[in-house]
């Protein structure tokens, strides 16, 4: 098996949640084939586990931009995040220039690249013998139903809330369009795979759970009595940002008035914005390695109030055998079990008690992170994932090939 992974940025140089969910594709690959790689400028160390590396190259822009070139071209502006018409060349380049079995593009940004991916296979099958490739889109989440929850969920300028309408509408128009034009669409949980048949029900879907590396995690060791609370995130995300907001509105008061020596630790991109907002917290900015602040960790937070998929943040927590609270929309797509192996709790009041319990009670906060791991284990392993992954590969491509 011989597979491009195609990815608006190297999955082996930021510890986000689109990195983590591609790496156990990767390595499923390179087991067992090759694993070739189209991307920005690759982490210098990770590059051995592919057998060809290409630099795509595209300027990020900002908002404003996005938005106006959505305006003009009445196209989501999630699309121009990576958007450039070198990208496409380059795909263009490398279908010719290499055969493959699958093409895998990594989230929803890069589906533009479907409609050169058709250009050039139409191509191929014109004037070669060779046959051309399957292509695999991975949403990440249904983007549509993302922009939906974050609109609807908090209140903002009339201004702001028609333009995620807006965008909610462009968003479900194009994944209505783009998605049944895939091989195969992959998507992390049985909610997302539902959000898309709804609104796309010729598209080919299938659930490949986000898997976690455990012997990453392994690391962080038993669990602390210090009373240390800890959130890992990209805080430039909109819904990580007002998830932390409603916590530190809602929740962390009264954590603080029943614990005044706890600490929160806030970990990762742009977590800086939250710098003096009340006492005890600690915002790190980007770190390379998030386990040193997992061992830190009591208890693990993610209180989300809209987003999509598998949150990694989540996983990440269970992984390294820390008890996680977290929402209806945190647990979403995990079928952890509440009580057992994760705390779910949506009301601010009772997200607070449950918070005080686990950093009080040594007992329960350690049966449920004991629990917590074991789930993560048998279903969340990268191994796992990747054999999902890999079985799901099989049989596009064999489907593929039976199709030329």
């Amino acid at each position: 098996m011989k597979v491009l992974f195609v990815c608006a940025n190297d999955p082996y140089f930021y510890d986000n949640g689109a990195a983590l969910r591609t790496r156990p594709f990767i390595q499923s690959v390179v087991k067992q084939g090759e694993a070739h790689l189209l991307s920005p400028s690759a982490k210098a160390n990770e590059t051995r586990l592919f057998s060809k590396r290409i630099d795509m190259e595209y300027k990020l822009h900002g908002r404003f931009v996005r938005t106006l070139r959505s305006v003009v071209t009445a196209e989501p502006d999630l699309l121009f995040r990576s958007r450039g018409g070198a990208v496409a060349k380059t795909l263009h380049a490398t279908l010719l220039a290499d055969e493959y079995d699958v093409v895998h593009i990594a989230g929803l940004q890069l589906a533009y690249l479907v409609g050169p991916f058709v250009d050039t296979t139409n191509y191929l099958r014109k004037h070669s013998e060779t046959s051309s490739p399957a292509l695999l889109v991975d949403e990440f989440n249904a983007e549509f139903a993302v922009y939906n929850r974050t609109n609807l969920r908090a209140s903002r300028p009339f201004w702001q809330s028609m333009y995620y309408q807006w965008q909610s509408r462009l968003l479900e128009a194009y994944e209505k369009r783009v998605l049944p034009i895939a091989d195969l669409v992959t998507c992390p949980s049985q909610e997302d795979m539902s959000l898309i048949k709804s609104i796309s029900p010729g598209a080919n879907v299938s659930v490949i759970p986000s898997g976690i590396d455990l012997q990453k995690y392994d690391g962080a060791g038993l669990l602390p009595k210090a009373p240390v609370i800890t959130m890992i995130a990209d805080y430039s995300y909109r819904p990580n940002r007002e998830g932390m907001d409603w916590f530190l509105e809602h929740i962390y008061p009264a954590v603080r008035k029943a614990n005044p020596n706890v600490r929160l630790y806030l970990v990762g991109k742009s977590s800086d914005r939250f710098d003096s907002v009340a006492s005890g917290v600690i915002a790190t900015g980007y770190v390379d390695d998030v386990v040193p602040y997992l061992q830190l960790a009591r208890v693990v937070i993610a209180p989300l109030l809209s987003g999509g998929g598998i949150k990694m943040k989540v996983v990440e927590g269970m992984a390294a055998s820390r008890p996680v609270i977290t929402t209806p929309i945190g647990a979403e797509g995990l079928k952890a079990l509440n009580g057992r192996d994760i705390i779910v709790q949506s009301d601010p009041s009772v997200f607070a008690d449950e918070l005080v319990r686990l950093i009080r009670d040594d007992n329960d906060a350690a049966r449920i992170a004991r629990n917590a791991y074991l789930f993560v284990s048998k279903l969340l392993s990268s191994d796992a994932v990747g054999r999902t992954y890999y079985e799901a590969l099989n049989l596009v491509v064999s489907g593929s090939k039976s199709s030329d």
